[in-house]
């Protein structure tokens, strides 16, 4: 049905709900609907908050398209970010979302 309503292709969006509210990022709805309402991985947001409280340094490990990486910059207080993702098309997905966010000269 959603794809019935929903044009694909990825465009920027702000997120509305959950930890990663306002963070802006390209996303397609036809399949990342869940992250834009701030329901992706629901099930990690309080230990999410609980362990990132007071951080300096935070790892991100296969960032995809960095959801979680400008969670860190955006959203704690961590000082260095250290993000890993082997993949060239989702570094490149990674750096969009930087610049969306006004960080993209955020070395990570």
């Amino acid at each position: 049905m959603k794809q019935l309503v929903i044009i694909p292709g990825s465009r920027e969006r702000t997120i509305r709900g959950g930890p990663f509210r306002g963070i802006k990022m390209n996303l397609d709805l036809s399949c990342q609907t869940q992250m834009w309402l701030g329901l992706y991985e629901r099930e990690v947001f309080s230990e999410l908050t609980a362990h990132s409280r007071g951080i300096r340094t935070a790892l991100d490990i296969g960032v995809g398209y960095g959801d979680y990486t400008l969670y860190f910059l955006l959203k704690t207080q961590a000082e260095r970010v250290i993000a890993c993702e082997p993949s060239a098309d989702m570094r490149l997905h990674l750096s969009e979302n930087l610049r969306l966010n006004g960080i993209e000269d955020t070395p990570v």
